[in-house]
């Protein structure tokens, strides 16, 4: 064979070659513009939409529960729900529930669920990928884990609702930086139900319902309880009405089944609060007392009362040493016969027999001492820049 026999040989081979790796190419590339183009497609989804309208007293007990979603990949940091605490604050207590752990590709195996789960889902979505530098990693690091894990319809239908809903609080937070701060309870609830108008006209109302009804539901009620409790002119037993009546007008369930999801503890600091003009004008420390174990016997057992009433002897004790000590400092400091050398060893000395930790005592003095003397020197405010 001649030599330019070989190269018009070389030259075929080797536009075959091309050729064939072109088509390979041309193929994977139009199979990976065919998936985005799926997922990106205006091809919406059957969805099943849970009812969202008017949420029970039972959805806002799972919205508060802690929940850890399957499956998960390396990229998650054991993520739960409910998020942290957003602008505006979570509502108090909130993910006090015991934890459960659901698997969405179970989950979604029929159908494609939209409720209070999904709302808790995309958040764990949201915050699932920190190496995502910017949106669009972002976006390409949740439609890989999706593929990964769910079936292609499926992976299509929950990106395709996570990419609105991401869109839709993003142009919210974009929104709400010109809404200014809230200055009343009346303020707080408008600003809520702003905030759920916007995702209503955003995602559809059904959808914004069916995915916020129970957090929007439970932060109204809330901030209403909240504004009831704080009343400085009301007295305990009138607040108490008046949250019966918030609760009928809420819920269906009674006042009692609402109270049993709040930690027992977060009861007795409300009530607390709520008779604060009851134990304030109380005509002595004896009454005083009589009303906080009448709360206490209410709301623990009588073993955990008793441990409170220990807590309580122990505080009474720890005041009474103070007053003590500081009577025996100023006998010291208004001795003149002593040095000033004197006068502080004589003082540690006490402190020392005084007081169980002398040396958190003694930092604490240091604190106290430098917040007299910033307030002689500034008053009531802070110094001005």
């Amino acid at each position: 064979m001649t030599q330019d026999k070989r190269t018009a040989f070389s030259e075929k081979k080797a536009r075959q070659f091309w050729k064939r790796t072109g088509i390979i190419i041309g193929a994977v590339i139009l199979l990976a513009v065919a998936v985005q183009l799926y997922l990106r497609s205006n091809h919406e989804p059957t969805y099943i939409i849970g009812a969202g309208g008017d949420p029970s007293l039972e959805d806002v007990r799972n919205y508060r529960k802690h929940v850890t979603f399957t499956p998960s990949g390396p990229q998650f940091q054991n993520l739960t729900g409910p998020p942290p605490a957003a602008a505006g604050g979570e509502e108090a207590g909130e993910g006090d529930e015991d934890a459960s752990v659901m698997d969405m590709r179970q989950r979604y195996a029929e159908n494609m669920i939209i409720d209070l789960y999904t709302l808790k889902y995309f958040r764990h979505l949201m915050n699932g990928f920190p190496d995502a530098k910017d949106q669009e990693s972002h976006m390409a690091a949740v439609m890989a884990y999706l593929t990964e894990n769910f079936p292609a319809d499926d992976a299509a239908a929950i990106y395709q609702l996570y990419e609105k809903y991401l869109s839709t609080e993003m142009a919210l937070a974009e929104a709400q930086k010109s809404w200014g701060m809230p200055r009343s309870p009346e303020e707080v609830i408008a600003m809520l139900q702003k905030a759920m108008d916007f995702r209503r006209e955003s995602l559809g109302e059904e959808i914004a319902d069916a995915m916020y009804g129970a957090e929007f539901k439970g932060r109204v009620y809330a901030v209403r309880r909240g504004a009831i409790v704080a009343d400085g002119e009301l007295y305990g037993a009138d607040k108490e009405a008046r949250i019966k009546e918030l609760d009928s007008q809420t819920w269906e369930e009674s006042s009692e089944a609402v109270n049993s999801m709040a930690i027992d503890y977060n009861l007795y600091q409300e009530k607390l609060a709520m008779y604060e003009r009851d134990l304030k004008e109380a005509q002595d420390a004896a009454e005083r007392q009589e009303l906080i174990d009448r709360f206490r016997d209410q709301l623990f057992a009588p073993d955990v009362v008793e441990e409170m009433r220990k807590v309580d002897r122990q505080m009474e004790q720890e005041k009474l040493d103070e007053a003590a000590y500081r009577d025996q400092e100023a006998q010291i400091q208004a001795d003149e016969e002593l040095s000033e050398d004197q006068k502080q060893q004589s003082i540690t000395d006490l402190q020392n027999q005084t007081f169980p930790d002398p040396e958190a005592f003694r930092r604490m003095e240091v604190m106290r001492k430098e917040l007299e003397r910033r307030k002689q020197e500034f008053g009531d405010g802070l110094p001005k820049e």
